[in-house]
């Protein structure tokens, strides 16, 4: 990386007072080409995180929610029948579903879905 890129990036994270600068402090004399950088605002960048965290959980959990659907939703339209492995996965993923840290991000009718979805198991056995 070059430097006019990390003063770039720099400037951000000043700009977003994740940062502060010093300029020359450790010289009797200012000087700017011996500049600190203080990591500040450390319980922003915590909040921050949390929130990436929690959209990164959303996402993941929608990613589950979505190739559950896929899989219930091709089991019910063929006209053959399921394959024990295609329903071990489906109640896999509808297991997954149901766990607190995916269900929490569910909406009401991804979770009503995944009930209907987990009765249709038990009528095609």
């Amino acid at each position: 990386m070059r430097l006019p890129a990390v003063v770039k990036h720099v400037q951000r994270l000043e700009e977003a007072g994740i940062l502060r600068s010093e300029s020359g402090r450790l010289t009797d004399q200012p000087d700017a080409r011996k500049t600190m950088y203080i990591l500040q605002g450390k319980e922003r960048v915590k909040k921050v995180m949390n929130q990436l965290n929690n959209i990164s959980n959303s996402l993941e959990s929608g990613a589950t929610y979505n190739e559950t659907a896929k899989l219930a939703l091709m089991i019910q339209t063929t006209r053959r029948t399921a394959t024990e492995e295609e329903i071990e996965e489906l109640k896999s993923l509808i297991a997954k579903c149901e766990s607190e840290e995916v269900n929490r991000h569910l909406t009401i009718e991804e979770k009503k879905n995944i009930k209907l979805w987990k009765m249709m198991l038990t009528l095609k056995q």
